[in-house]
């Protein structure tokens, strides 16, 4: 299945765009060094894909926030309050993948791919978005049996729209309580990943550190953040023809945001917090070569602590958040490199909030969450091969 971007300004963007193709450039240099000029076996591939989404909590609000768009109450009424016409939506997602990996006479190989993600939505334009994303892999050495492989990825969405969000100085400005401005962000991550075979085709460790950064828009500069984190797992195969993989995987992050802005007189939201996440995922395969097919299920619970110190902060000071996914999905292989795909995931979130003001304010009603999604999907994928050429004794030339 393909990996869906979420589902978690130019100072940013050069920043991590720069890192990102330095790291790239080194890595295509360096499979070239040595032995640049020796011939290799080329592998590629492409993959279209169509896909059809049904998301019954788009912006993932709570139960009360949902009865407020939904029926209009003039009691609970604000300006600009949604931008979204409806809760729910049909979502059309359209994905192209390219990729080539070439093995070279002494056994390096190296791999390239890139993708695009278009996603389109029915009822709420507002939220349609784009994500892209570019990855390349060396083996660091020829070892057959206990191979090491670094990758480094980049990834960026352009623009997101996240909600409709209270602006301070809005509701100055106009005088009007609880005034919303529409809040979106531009997102880029740099990973780099290492892997290493530990029992060859049953056992392996994989580790990441990495970086994502968003640049909200002007009206919540507040929220600007930086979240380094690092993740490790274990990937183990029972079996040698891979039919069963088990997945365990751990991760933390730490997100600092910019917090309250020193150069205005208000006092902005600081979104800061701490997040361990662990990931357990299990894939059954089965069915002739060129005619698989896969379940997955995975399952990821997630620990969020808001770490601001400003009491006044009254949605973020003392905030623990408990993240629930659930998943599963198929994919089916056709003849002539035609599949399809189904999937449903449902996540939920559940706040908790310091006793003295969750008996006054009840902020869980607008923290907590469940959403619902369903995909079906189907796609093409184009092969070919391109195989080095031989001299008189069998060796691949140069």
């Amino acid at each position: 299945m393909w990996s869906d971007p979420l589902h978690g300004g130019e100072r940013i963007g050069l920043q991590t765009g720069a890192a990102g193709l330095t790291a790239v450039l080194f890595l295509l240099i360096s499979s070239y060094s040595a032995d640049a000029a020796t011939a290799a076996d080329k592998e590629w591939d492409l993959r279209l894909a169509l896909e059809e989404r049904y998301d019954d909590n788009i912006i993932e609000l709570s139960d009360d926030d949902i009865d407020r768009l939904e029926e209009d109450r003039p009691t609970d009424a604000t300006p600009n309050r949604y931008s979204i016409e409806t809760p729910d939506d049909f979502i059309t997602i359209v994905r192209a993948a390219w990729q080539m990996n070439w093995r070279r006479d002494r056994g390096a190989r190296t791999e390239i791919d890139m993708s695009l993600s278009a996603y389109q939505y029915l009822e709420n334009p507002i939220h349609d978005y784009e994500s892209y994303r570019f990855r390349v892999e060396q083996r660091l050495h020829p070892a057959r049996k206990h191979s090491t492989s670094l990758a480094v990825s980049w990834s960026v969405i352009p623009d997101y729209y996240l909600r409709n969000l209270v602006h301070e100085e809005s509701e100055f400005v106009l005088g009007i309580d609880g005034y919303r401005q529409e809040a979106s962000f531009r997102e880029e991550t740099l990973m780099a990943r290492l892997t290493q075979v530990l029992v060859p085709e049953h056992l392996r460790f994989e580790g990441m550190v990495g970086r994502e950064e968003r640049d909200y828009n002007d009206y919540f500069d507040e929220r600007d953040s930086e979240s380094p984190l690092i993740e490790a797992g274990l990937l183990w195969q029972p079996y040698d023809d891979g039919r069963l993989r088990i997945r365990l995987g751990w991760r933390t992050e730490d997100l600092e945001a910019e917090g309250d802005l020193p150069g205005t007189i208000f006092a902005e939201d600081d979104i800061s917090q701490e997040r361990d996440i662990v990931r357990a995922e299990v894939r059954f395969r089965w069915g002739p070569g060129g005619r698989h097919r896969a379940v997955r299920l995975a399952y990821e619970i997630q620990d969020r602590d808001y770490t601001t110190e400003d009491p006044n902060d009254l949605f973020h000071f003392g905030r623990h958040d408990d993240r629930s996914s659930l998943s599963a999905d198929l994919r089916v292989e056709l003849r002539k490199g035609w599949y399809w795909t189904a999937a449903y995931e449902r996540e939920k979130n559940a706040s908790d909030f310091p006793s003295a003001l969750a008996n006054v304010l009840d902020p869980d009603e607008t923290t907590d969450f469940t959403a619902n999604r369903i995909d079906f999907g189907f796609g093409y994928e184009f092969e070919g091969r391109t195989r080095a050429p031989k001299d008189a004794t069998g060796v691949p030339g140069t």
